[in-house]
């Protein structure tokens, strides 16, 4: 089963975004930001989902850390959409 971390520093959104990813049937947990890295650092993760408000420096930092924990984890950094 696929491991999942959602990140980010909204409670709710983050708890409604692992809702809807465990309906694909991968074991998903999210943390706030301040608390990410010591996530990564202690279990390895197939994929980490960094929401817009994660800063570049600490998506940079996050993204490391889990290739350094598993080398095969993958990174999603969401962005805003613009409107035209």
């Amino acid at each position: 089963m696929p491991s999942i971390l959602c990140v980010g520093g909204d409670a709710e959104l983050l708890e409604t975004r692992a809702a809807v990813l465990r309906e694909t049937g991968a074991e998903v947990q999210w943390t706030l930001n301040s608390k990410a890295l010591a996530a990564i650092e202690s279990q390895s993760f197939d994929l980490v989902v960094l929401c817009h408000s994660v800063k570049q420096d600490e998506a940079k930092q996050l993204f490391e850390a889990a290739h350094r924990r598993q080398a095969t984890s993958q990174v999603l950094r969401l962005a805003r959409a613009s409107c035209w």
